[in-house]
C-alpha cells in the first residue's frame, strides 16, 4: 500500500486498501461513504462492504512506478484475497481452533462468511455464540480467542 490516507483524500470513489490484522492481509476496496462520525463505508473488490472503518485503517493504493524520494518503503505485506466465502471455510476455522462440533449450527444460523466472522469484535462473538447454543467453556474460548488457538 501508499501511505495512510488524510480526511481530505478520504472522498467517496477514492481507492483505498485496508489491513485486516486478524488474518494479516491487505484489501482493495473504494470509499463509498464518508459517516458523520468519521468513519468511511467501503465496497471491497471481492464484493464485501463494511460501513464504519475507521480512517486509521485506509491506505492510499501504491501507484506504478518508484515511490516519492521522501517515502519509505512499505513494510506491510502486498494485498491478497479475502477469506473465503462459505461453510468449508467456516468449518476449517472451527477446526482450527477445537469447536468444530458447531459447524452445523453456525451454518443453520446463516454464519456462513468467515470474512464476517473474522471482522467480529468479542461482543459480536459472544452473541454468535449464544445464538448457536456453545457450551459455556467453549463460548468463553470463542469470545477471547475467535478462530485464532490460544498460546499454550
Amino acid at each position: 500500500p501508499g501511505g495512510p490516507l488524510t480526511a481530505a483524500d478520504a472522498f467517496e470513489g477514492a481507492a483505498v486498501v485496508v489491513y485486516f490484522s486478524d488474518v494479516s492481509r491487505w484489501y482493495r476496496g473504494e470509499v463509498t461513504s464518508v459517516n458523520n462520525d468519521g468513519t468511511f463505508g467501503v465496497a471491497y473488490e471481492d464484493g464485501e462492504e463494511e460501513e464504519a472503518v475507521p480512517l486509521e485503517d485506509l491506505f492510499h493504493e501504491l501507484q506504478a512506478g518508484p515511490p516519492p524520494a521522501s517515502s519509505p518503503p512499505p513494510a506491510a505485506p502486498p494485498p491478497a484475497a479475502r477469506p473465503p466465502l462459505g461453510m468449508p471455510a467456516v468449518e476449517r476455522a472451527l477446526e482450527g481452533v477445537g469447536l468444530e462440533r458447531y459447524a452445523a449450527a453456525f451454518d443453520e444460523q446463516g454464519f456462513d462468511d468467515l470474512g464476517f466472522l473474522l471482522q467480529m469484535n468479542a461482543a459480536e462473538r459472544a452473541a454468535v455464540a449464544e445464538g448457536v447454543g456453545m457450551k459455556p467453556g467453549h463460548a468463553g474460548k470463542f469470545v477471547k480467542h475467535g478462530f485464532e488457538a490460544p498460546v499454550a
